[in-house]
């Protein structure tokens, strides 16, 4: 969608003519964002998220990109591809078994993180034991 504004050609005293005109562009954005819940499960069985994000690469993305992603839980399927919005070429496309998946994300508990909490749990358990 492009609006443009233009003013008439006017003269001015020294007899010079000018032309003042301003456009703007816009670019509307929408996303969708479904999930599926079943009975006796905690978490929703299927997720879907087709739509807009922001880059905060703005150089590399400035319109930023459209991704669209689908999570099935029962079929262990995870679906994720991203595309430039001003080239409309893929920058990321992934598909794989969810599980694989899990294995590669920050939700991955580390050795460092387990010994943390461990640490933590024991010193609560101290505080409480000498009513600290």
């Amino acid at each position: 969608m492009r609006k443009e504004f233009s003013k008439n050609t006017k003269q001015t005293k020294k007899g010079k003519k000018y032309k003042i005109e301003l456009s703007e562009t816009i670019h509307p954005t929408d996303s969708t964002n479904a999930k599926q819940k079943r009975l006796g499960y905690k978490r929703p069985i299927k997720e879907v998220f087709h739509g807009y994000k922001p880059s905060k690469d703005k150089e590399k993305y400035p319109l930023g990109v459209t991704e669209h992603r689908s999570i099935d839980r029962i079929e262990d399927k995870y679906d994720q591809v991203v595309k430039n919005n001003l080239t409309g070429e893929i920058c990321h496309e992934e598909h794989e078994p969810l599980s694989k998946h899990r294995d590669k994300t920050k939700f991955k508990q580390t050795e460092i993180g387990k010994i943390s909490k461990t640490k933590k749990l024991k010193k609560n358990l101290k505080e409480v034991e000498h009513g600290i």
